[in-house]
């Protein structure tokens, strides 16, 4: 019995497995991998689950819909392969959006961070413990501007945390606002002094968003009189994050123009909502699509009274887990580690046999 609830949730995990396998037709039990579905009541041996598992998904990615009696998997095409699956002691989801296909998400009790691009859930990041880089200054300066911009792209995530401006007039107010594409994320405005070196620093909270790898952003500085100092074609390439155009040097004197605080990834949680079961949970084995660079991990807290509190916790996956209050309403608490500042684990699916 436990052995054919542990290859019926390997199968499920099979289906909803991103990456391409081998060709084998041999013994697939799926017909939309090239094989012959599998039927209620039919006995899985070894070599139906290596085939399946070696088959190549052709069609686009698949998604699970969850009701009171069955699980169907079918692919996102107008022609779609249904699978059935009579059990109604299993919990599948494949993270299409923040809250899973199935919406079987707390997005709000969890902190771990949703990638749309990638359709994973990974650690948040922080600037506890990332060490700021500064970019060297000029002591020359080629002409007075109204407005500079210089094209900026990071290594790491993490955010500008001050920009200084060569200031040529004492009655100009500076603005510096940074950008993603024509979006502003951060901004500050400063009243200048007197002819001198303007400091604008920024802290996380100042941004709707932090500066990401990939992606290519400005820093827009900008006056009401025509007294910012500018160097051109000045580049510089650090080792979290790099500028390229126009550059802001020193009045007098050498200063540093640009520091970049990049984010380090810290532990996060990834919770699931409430499922109630109509029978007390004694026990349960779950799988997840997951990556786990170095320095990093993935594991489970499992709940069966609805998250007041948990009969196991920091378990590994694929394991047979029992359950202590035997209760009937089922959370799972992800636990996503990492002690490297730029490596995060990553999780997009999970599956779940209850008995």
């Amino acid at each position: 019995m436990l052995v054919n609830q542990q290859m019926l949730l390997h199968l499920l995990l099979a289906i909803i497995h991103k990456k391409n396998r081998g060709k084998n037709n041999m013994a697939i039990k799926n017909k939309g991998l090239g094989g012959t579905d599998w039927i209620s009541g039919e006995a899985l041996v070894y070599t139906d689950m290596n085939d399946t598992f070696n088959a190549t998904y052709s069609g686009k990615r698949p998604v699970i819909s969850i009701t009171e009696n069955m699980i169907q998997t079918t692919k996102l095409s107008s022609d779609a392969t249904v699978i059935d699956i009579e059990r109604s002691n299993a919990l599948v989801d494949v993270f299409t959006d923040s809250g899973g296909y199935n919406n079987t998400l707390n997005t709000g009790g969890s902190n771990a961070v949703y990638d749309a691009t990638n359709d994973n859930y990974k650690c948040q990041t922080t600037d506890a413990t990332a060490t700021p880089e500064t970019s060297p200054g000029s002591a020359t300066r080629d002409s007075w501007e109204s407005t500079i911009t210089t094209t900026i792209s990071v290594v790491e995530p993490g955010f500008i945390s001050e920009v200084q401006v060569s200031s040529g007039s004492s009655s100009q107010n500076i603005t510096v606002s940074i950008k993603e594409g024509s979006t502003v994320i951060a901004t500050q405005t400063q009243n200048t002094p007197g002819t001198s070196i303007v400091t604008f620093t920024f802290v996380r909270a100042d941004y709707a968003s932090i500066l990401e790898p990939s992606t290519s952003y400005t820093i827009l500085m900008s006056s009401t009189q025509p007294f910012l100092g500018k160097k051109a074609s000045v580049s510089f390439s650090g080792t979290n994050f790099t500028y390229t155009t126009q550059y802001i040097p020193g009045y007098t004197g050498a200063f540093d123009f640009i520091t970049f605080t990049p984010m380090a990834y810290s532990n996060s949680i990834l919770l699931t909502t409430s499922k109630t079961f109509a029978f007390n949970l004694a026990s349960c084995l779950v799988n997840a699509e997951t990556t786990t660079p170095t320095d990093t991990a993935i594991t489970v807290d499992v709940s069966s009274d609805g998250g007041s509190t948990y009969d196991v916790t920091g378990q590994s996956l694929r394991e047979v887990l029992s359950l202590d209050n035997d209760d009937t309403d089922l959370v799972f608490k992800f636990n996503l580690t990492t002690t490297s500042y730029d490596a995060t684990p990553t999780i997009s699916s999970f599956g779940a046999q209850l008995f």
